[in-house]
């Protein structure tokens, strides 16, 4: 067997060893870190998570908060933090700031909830809960939310089911945020007498 050739020899430069070095030492650092978020602890950190995903934990959490077996505020605390990563990325979601706003009270939370109003469908069990959030705090209503978002909500649920908005005004003592609703409207009448019908 004949002897390799000097042409054919490849020889190490001083530079390229120091470099390979250099790779194998930020390798052995970076390692344990890429390991640590591929197989690591099971909550992914927020960065990871999808803004749909965060959206739909945050509700669940807000659910767990406020059931009687709930996690009480450390469901809260997770709920915002989900909620509000989650709407930072993808903010058109009528449902995920209603749950933010009913996190935080409608008066801390009345922006949440005027994103709410003004964004989600006219129907549906999100807008009863929405309508709901905005008659319990009624200091806050032209204040800190916008009045005319609050009345459109209530002039809607007036066509959905006229008796489930009177029950929903009665039971929050509603009746004066309701009439200014129908304030020079052709339905103002019929809304009065059902409303001094149903007391």
């Amino acid at each position: 067997m004949a002897a390799a050739s000097p042409s054919r020899r490849r020889l190490v430069h001083p530079e390229a060893l120091v470099l390979g070095v250099a790779g194998v030492i930020l390798l052995s650092l970076v390692a344990p870190r890429l390991v640590a978020s591929v197989a690591g602890p099971t909550a992914a950190p927020q960065s990871l998570i999808s803004a749909e995903a965060l959206k739909q934990r945050g509700l669940q959490e807000t659910a767990l908060a406020g059931s009687a077996a709930g996690g009480g505020a450390a469901s809260a605390l997770n709920a915002k933090r989900d909620l509000a990563a989650g709407l930072a990325r993808a903010p058109a979601d009528p449902d995920a700031w209603a749950g933010l706003a009913r996190l935080r009270g409608t008066r801390d939370g009345a922006a949440a909830l005027s994103l709410s109003l003004a964004t989600g469908p006219g129907e549906g069990p999100e807008f009863w809960s929405r309508l709901d959030l905005c008659l319990a705090d009624q200091e806050a209503i032209g204040s800190a939310l916008d009045a005319s978002l609050v009345h459109e909500q209530i002039r809607t649920a007036w066509r959905l089911a006229p008796e489930r908005l009177i029950a929903l005004v009665r039971r929050h003592s509603a009746s004066a945020l309701a009439m200014a609703a129908f304030a020079g409207r052709p339905d103002s009448e019929r809304f009065a007498a059902l409303l001094d019908a149903a007391s």
